[in-house]
């Protein structure tokens, strides 16, 4: 009987060939295991993990990178920033395009990695984080829309009347008007102003006089006022007040109501957990102000002006509460640093105003100007010129300390009788029981100013 050949199984094929696939790979393997080991136990030892963190037991949005080397936690620098974590550049690494820290080179940190719930928890010493930089918003004022073109007229009517005795009266023996008419559009503010006045009811009216009459136009993002008509100058700290027929442009802050030009005062503090902050002035709630973990700095805060102590209560969500008291003095006189304010007209100066219609008398010009350098020191300079000479002066306002407002200036001028000097100095003191100020000023004999009218005091003196 022939033997018969069995063809090999499909199973005993392929164990075959996984014996052969498994000695050839066990083979290479012997040849490359220290390599081979020291890459998997690198990659075991670097893991990125994609987590969510909490910040000093506060949950924050956004995920985190983090790589674990060995003990070591690395933190990407995008999650430090936006936690305003402060690190140090100089030990950050590169991986796959992102930069890490570790976490043991910044000071006051700790955490702990939840790998089962891919969290990651940060504490820090508050003193450690980054400084909040706060600025205080006041209520925000809307914009005024420009207005359609409309009109309105303000009048007063007087008289009066006297009894000789008789039976008989009469219903005024003399009466009077004043009179101011306005019409407004988009395109500014048109007024005339003017007074009727008359010896007596039966009699036609002696005169009518006008007072002002000009056009306005208000910037009120800028702040800013266009007169054409009839003004009036700033004076500044030496000038005169001027009644001209003009040109004026300069600086109206009356134009955003609420707007604060002097200088406001700032609080520094540390908060362990976000908390609330409340604002108190002379132990009267004023503001209330959200603040970060960390320390912080609220700037422009609402006070009263003169000297006062102000008390910052730090109040976090558990109760505690931790308060900083701060003495300090708000000079009303000096303006905010960078502000601005300014006044500029030229035209002819006004005569027998309220007596005689549109008198007016020679050209002149001037221009005035106040800068805030400091929160401590306000600027200002000023000129003036007419056909018959010309004054300028520079002035300054210096708050010394918490005690009060030093004032001074000096100004010349040249005119027909020659040229003259004037000082000033002054300082003022305000406080919520007892306010005062003194001012001392000193001219030459020759000194002139516009609009003179005869000869000048050489020294006054207030208080």
């Amino acid at each position: 009987m022939r033997a018969r050949s069995t063809p090999p199984s499909p199973t005993r094929a392929s164990s075959a060939l996984l014996v052969a696939a498994f000695a050839a790979v066990a083979s290479t393997a012997r040849a490359d295991a220290p390599a081979d080991v020291a890459a998997l136990n690198a990659a075991a030892e670097q893991d990125l993990l994609v987590v969510s963190v909490s910040y000093n037991g506060a949950p924050r949005e956004g995920l985190a990178y983090v790589l674990r080397e060995g003990d070591t936690l690395l933190i990407d620098t995008d999650t430090l920033r936006r936690l305003r974590i402060r690190f140090d550049s100089s030990v950050a690494t590169v991986r796959d395009t992102r930069v890490f820290v570790p976490a043991v080179a910044m000071v006051g940190l700790s955490w702990n990695l939840d790998t089962k719930r891919q969290h990651l928890d940060l504490m820090t010493d508050p003193r450690t984080m980054a400084l909040n930089d706060i600025t205080y918003q006041f209520t925000s004022v809307p914009q005024p829309e420009l207005p359609h073109w409309g009109g309105y007229l303000n009048y007063a009517v007087f008289g009066t009347s006297s009894f000789d005795g008789g039976n008989s009266s009469s219903f005024a023996d003399s009466i009077g008007a004043a009179f101011m008419a306005s019409v407004f559009g988009p395109y500014g503010v048109g007024t005339v102003g003017f007074l009727v006045n008359s010896r007596s009811a039966t009699e036609s009216p002696e005169s009518v006089v006008v007072l002002d009459a000009n056009w306005r136009i208000d910037n009120v993002p800028r702040q800013t006022t266009l007169l054409i008509g009839d003004a009036v100058s700033t004076p500044g700290w030496w000038g005169r007040a001027l009644r001209f027929g003009g040109v004026q442009f300069g600086t109206n802050f009356a134009l955003q109501p609420g707007y604060v030009t002097y200088p406001l005062m700032a609080v520094s503090g540390l908060a362990t957990v976000p908390s609330t902050a409340d604002i108190l002035i002379n132990n009267t709630r004023v503001a209330e102000q959200k603040v970060p973990a960390g320390p912080f700095t609220i700037s422009n805060l609402p006070t009263m002006t003169g000297a006062g102590e102000l008390n910052l209560v730090v109040r976090d969500a558990f109760g505690q509460q931790q308060i900083v008291s701060q003495p300090f003095y708000i000079a009303q006189q000096l303006l905010k640093p960078g502000l601005t304010e300014f006044s500029v007209g030229a035209g002819a100066a006004r005569l027998n105003y309220g007596l005689e219609n549109f008198d007016y008398g020679s050209s002149f010009g001037y221009g005035w100007v106040r800068q805030g350098f400091t929160s401590n020191l306000t600027g200002e300079l000023r000129a003036e010129a007419d056909e018959d000479g010309a004054a300028a002066g520079v002035g300054a306002d210096v708050l010394i300390g918490r005690l009060g407002v030093l004032s001074g200036g000096f100004a010349g001028s040249n005119g027909p009788d020659g040229s003259g000097t004037r000082y000033l100095i002054g300082f003022d003191r305000q406080t919520p029981f007892l306010s005062f100020g003194a001012r001392y000023t000193h001219a030459s004999p020759h000194y002139r100013e516009i609009g003179d009218s005869g000869p000048q005091i050489s020294e006054w003196s207030t208080a």
